[in-house]
């Protein structure tokens, strides 16, 4: 069994300008522009990916407010597979 759940971020601009954003999941966060949806325990065998549909509809009820630009999946050691 592990443990995966969905990151979330929106782009965040610096400058409306020049349109230069936000890149770093530090800056990100400090504004509120990275979420995370529920853990989900899943087998070994399940392949994170088939499930991203269900991760961003259940984030999608829960934050219903928060426009994500990108999306992906974290699993349990730090590593993420983008969507």
């Amino acid at each position: 069994m592990k443990k995966i759940y969905l990151v979330t971020r929106e782009k965040i601009f610096k400058n409306a300008k020049t349109y230069e954003t936000h890149t770093d999941d530090l800056s990100i966060y400090a504004l509120d522009g990275i979420k995370r949806g529920p853990d989900r325990i899943i087998s070994d065998d399940t392949d994170p990916l088939d499930l991203f549909e269900e991760l961003e509809q259940e984030f999608k009820d829960l934050n219903p407010t928060f426009r994500a630009d990108s999306y992906a999946i974290r699993l349990e050691d730090g590593s993420e597979i983008p969507c």
